[in-house]
Parts: structure tokens; sequence; C-alpha cells
């Protein structure tokens, strides 16, 4: 489960964290988007997605967002929140029932998929998980050909620190995600 939490959250050991991200981070990690990625990189155990930052957040194209795009995704993932906090007698296992997840939330999502959808590109038009994982892949292709995803200590996929994020937009990952210890 990916979410919000003070500065003085304690993450558990399983668990992983970006320290100050931002509303427009949220909005991106809690789009089709990243989950079409975390559900095709993740993996599982039992039905049940298994989350690693290194193999999932960290090699995430993300893109580089202008203030336009950046304000889009930040109004959307703000309509998110704002619609979960409606309905406060349930937990989010309520919410996101996959057969009983209200109305309003399943809208409000699909406003901040559009919003992500036009901060990837204006020119193509994203309906379905297939479309946007293979957006995602020729930018992975890209990035990795440019030497933006280097593999470091203990073979693990990780950003370069030195990346330009040149030809992906800027800031093409804006914050490591760290692994809680």
């Amino acid at each position: 489960m990916i979410c919000r939490a003070s500065a003085k959250a304690i993450v558990h050991n399983s668990g992983a964290f970006v320290e100050d991200a931002d509303l427009a981070l949220f909005g991106i990690l809690h789009s089709a988007w990243f989950t079409a990625w975390q559900a095709t990189v993740g993996g599982r155990i039992k039905s049940d997605y298994r989350f690693n930052n290194r193999l999932v957040y960290n090699t995430f194209p993300f893109v580089g967002l202008d203030s336009r795009h950046r304000a889009h995704i930040e109004l959307a993932a703000d309509e998110v929140l704002a619609v979960r906090a409606a309905h406060p007698d349930a937990s989010l296992a309520d919410l996101y029932d996959p057969i009983a997840t209200p109305a309003d939330l399943v809208a409000a999502h699909r406003g901040l998929d559009r919003a992500v959808d036009l901060a990837f590109s204006s020119r193509h038009k994203f309906s379905t998980d297939v479309d946007r994982l293979r957006f995602l892949f020729d930018r992975y292709a890209i990035a990795a050909g440019a030497g933006q995803l280097t593999v470091g200590s203990g073979a693990t996929p990780s950003r370069s620190p030195s990346a330009s994020g040149a030809g992906l937009g800027q800031r093409a990952c804006p914050r490591q995600m760290a692994a809680a210890t």
C-alpha cells in the first residue's frame, strides 16, 4: 500500500519510503501507470502484489513534469484524497474492494489517470494498461540505453545519480525510494 505519512512516521522493515514526497508523486504512484508497472515488474506472493522499491519504483521511467502537468496531477491527486476522506468509516481495503469501490472514487482515479496520461504524452491516447506499458517499456529501454539506469551494489537496478534525464524530461526520477531498515 502506498500512503502519505508525516515526517515522524516509522516505516516497518518490510516497507519503503520516499523522503519529502510531494502530491504530484503521490498522484503518479496512485495512477494506472504505476499500478500497471507494479503488476508487471513487481511480482506477487500468492495473489497479492509484491512491492520492491529497487525493482518497481527505482526502475519506473518517470517523466519530467512541467508546471502545468504537475498542477493537473496535484489537483487530481487531491481529489482522490478528498473522496477517500468523504468515506470516513471505510478503510482503504473497503474503498478499494474490486467489487465495491465507490463510484466517486472510481471517477476520481479516472481523472487522475487522464492527468498522468497527458503528462506522459499529449500525442498518444492511452486507453489500456497495455498501451501504457508499451510506452513505459520504450522509455525504460531509452533510459537503460543512455546509461540512466545502472546496476548498483548487490546487482540491483538503480538510477544513476549523474543521469541528466536528457531526452526523458527533467528529473526523470524525482527521488530514490529507500527501503526501511
